[in-house]
């Protein structure tokens, strides 16, 4: 019995009675929203012990043991849950971010590859909108405080300035044909009130004559 716990506790995490994250993740990847997903997968790797699928710290087992002639069992559960979590991942990326990464074999190289590319567009958009943000009235309550600004505030923050220029930009564009045809029927005016005294001058030169 003790050797059977011993052995058992050496097994690589299973996967057996763990949800897809299609039923839990409610928010899928796309290209702007990496910090939200990646709230959503990192609890849930976490507590079923599955992180070193996608950090590398739970690395493969050889495929042959040293004179063996069947494959390792230990390589063949690495790689059915390696190939789970493979699938609980690509569930949860939209179409076109799926599209960057089809070609990925393990949890791990997909795992890296949507870091390296988005966690890096998240932050530069992060920094668009602090600079956005920079020119609205808001940043000088925020400049004022006594105490440095929280996360989730700028956020906030950020996030309200971004539906601001939005809002702006729509209406914006809503406005461009009435403005255009402002603008025309002023100039339209403009040539009849000319063409209208030169009309009146040379009615009045006529009647001296």
């Amino acid at each position: 019995m003790a050797e059977n716990n011993a052995s058992s506790s050496t097994n690589p995490p299973t996967t057996n009675q763990f949800h897809p994250f299609s039923t839990i993740v409610n928010i899928k990847l796309d290209r702007t929203n990496y910090p939200l997903w990646l709230a959503q997968i990192l609890p849930i790797l976490k507590s079923k012990d599955l992180m070193g699928y996608v950090d590398g710290t739970l690395v493969c087992s050889p495929k042959n043991l040293p004179g063996a002639t069947t494959v390792n069992p230990a390589y063949s559960v690495w790689i059915q849950q390696d190939q789970m979590i493979l699938s609980w991942i690509n569930s949860s990326l939209t179409a076109s971010v799926l599209a960057t990464v089809a070609s990925k074999r393990t949890a791990r190289a997909t795992w890296e590859a949507l870091e390296q590319r988005y966690a890096s567009t998240s932050q530069n958009r992060i920094l668009f909108l602090r600079n956005e943000l920079l020119q609205t009235k808001k940043v000088s309550v925020a400049q004022a405080r006594d105490t440095p600004i929280t996360y989730p505030t700028l956020e906030a923050l950020l996030l309200t300035t971004e539906r601001r220029m939005v809002d702006q930009n729509n209406s914006l564009a809503e406005l461009a044909p009435v403005n255009a045809f402002v603008a025309t029927r002023g100039r339209g005016g403009g040539r009849s009130r000319g063409n209208g005294r030169g009309m009146s001058s040379f009615t009045h030169a006529s009647l001296s004559n």
